[in-house]
């Protein structure tokens, strides 16, 4: 390869830009530990420090960092204003809460109001470090468990107008066919092989799918299914 071409490949490969964070907690311990943590890995800058919702929703307006991890304990009741309040002052964040235990209702509340992820306070530096990076690109921070238990749930909802779409969908028209094949009871090997995509590419569609599926479900009680997926809708084109 030659020296151009070197330098055009270099100009065409962005440097990577340490991601700005900002820390919500209302134990100090927890969040000298945590700021301790993050400051240990290479590429996280902390730009702020909170204890309170107020502070929260002050500092992300002012500092717009890329990712907020906000404490659960922080948050309570009140998830769904400050999420809401966060993401009208600073609509380029990235919002994450981590919590000591991870309850489903908790984690899809917090997705429909437009949180990215839901993680355990337990997780360890070099996990967060690796789904931090993946939730700028455009991946949902929650655990392989929970995300199989969403999808799972997302399959015992009866289909009969399978194939149909709503004429206004956050899913992309490929997310919808992943969709369709694992709620026929196909495995990720099963819609790789149909759609002819890569292992990879599929774990990809099935995060980004339990992320739009819970931030836009509606639930008759706790099942969630997408809104208006019935007959006489049809696929946006993508």
């Amino acid at each position: 390869m030659t020296d151009g071409s070197l330098s055009a490949l270099a100009t065409e490969i962005p440097e990577r830009e340490d991601l700005r964070l900002l820390l919500v907690n209302n134990d100090p311990w927890a969040q000298r530990v945590m700021r301790q943590e993050l400051e240990m890995l290479p590429g996280f800058v902390i730009v702020g420090e909170g204890a309170n919702a107020l502070e929260a929703i002050r500092l992300a307006s002012s500092t717009e960092p890329d990712v907020v991890l906000l404490d659960d304990e922080v948050a309570g009741e009140a998830t769904v204003q400050i999420l809401s309040s966060i993401l009208d002052e600073a609509p380029r964040t990235k919002v994450v809460l981590l919590a000591v235990n991870v309850r489903e209702q908790n984690v899809i509340r917090a997705l429909r109001a437009g949180a990215v992820g839901f993680l355990s306070k337990d997780i360890r530096p070099q996990a967060l470090s690796r789904t931090l990076r993946g939730v700028m690109l455009g991946e949902a921070a929650i655990s392989r468990r929970l995300a199989a238990h969403i999808l799972a749930r997302a399959r015992e909802e009866p289909r009969p107008g399978r194939g149909m779409r709503p004429v206004r969908s956050d899913l992309t028209t490929r997310e919808w066919e992943v969709y369709d094949l694992v709620s026929s009871g196909a495995s990720k090997q099963d819609v790789a092989r149909e759609l002819g995509l890569t292992a990879g590419t599929v774990r990809s569609h099935l995060r980004n799918l339990t992320r739009k599926l819970a931030a836009t479900a509606t639930t008759d009680r706790d099942g969630p299914h997408i809104a208006d997926a019935r007959p006489g809708h049809r696929a946006p084109h993508a």
